[in-house]
């Protein structure tokens, strides 16, 4: 039986998606419930380390099984694509927000 190696990252990425969501969504419901609007940004600033430790923990153990592989050219690539793109968006973000506020005075 032989099993499909994942690539490095992988496992810490799907614990840092987990952990948004489950507290992300723990974050609005607070937020529903006391009308508070800050548990919003709060669920996501908890789910992430939380994730980052869960999928640490995950990416440990496959790593001692023998189940991660280095990342492809290709992938790192890609990769650095993806951060750029990422830096981006933040980068463009940021700046409309801070037009928005320029306008709004």
């Amino acid at each position: 039986m032989s099993t499909i190696k994942k690539p490095k990252g992988h496992y810490i990425s799907v614990g840092i998606i987990i952990g948004i969501g489950i507290f992300g969504m723990l974050g609005t419901v607070i937020y529903l419930i006391t009308n508070n609007f800050a548990f919003i940004g709060v669920g996501p600033a908890v789910g992430i380390p939380i994730g980052l430790i869960l999928g640490q923990s995950m990416e440990s153990k496959k790593e001692r099984e023998g189940k991660i592989r280095e990342l492809s050219t290709q992938e790192k690539q890609r990769q650095h694509l993806l951060i750029f793109l990422g830096l981006g968006v933040a980068f463009l973000s940021i700046i409309g927000f801070l037009l928005f506020a320029i306008v709004q005075s």
